[in-house]
């Protein structure tokens, strides 16, 4: 079964503005309207065998451009570093 967490939006908003400095502008399209993904996501590491180290991921929260889709990834144990893991 697997597991989803909801992303805090206000929160996120909250700790991308104040770490985010200088203009906010997306480099594909220049637009400046960002959207928080609702979930939490993960990137899996891979092992020198190509294969899913099982128990290793990287927590993220997912900030996209709303014209583009252009993404940035922030590392959700660092934006919150007391959250719990999925």
């Amino acid at each position: 079964m697997t597991t989803t967490r909801n992303v805090d939006i206000d929160k996120a908003i909250e700790w991308i503005d104040e770490h985010w400095t200088g203009q906010k502008e997306c480099p594909i399209c220049k637009n400046t309207s960002w959207f928080v993904g609702d979930v939490i996501g993960e990137i899996r590491q891979m092992g020198r065998d190509q294969r899913f180290v099982a128990s290793s991921f990287f927590p993220v929260i997912v900030l996209s451009c709303k014209t583009c889709g252009y993404s940035l990834l922030f590392n959700a144990a660092v934006m919150d570093p007391d959250q719990k893991a999925p």
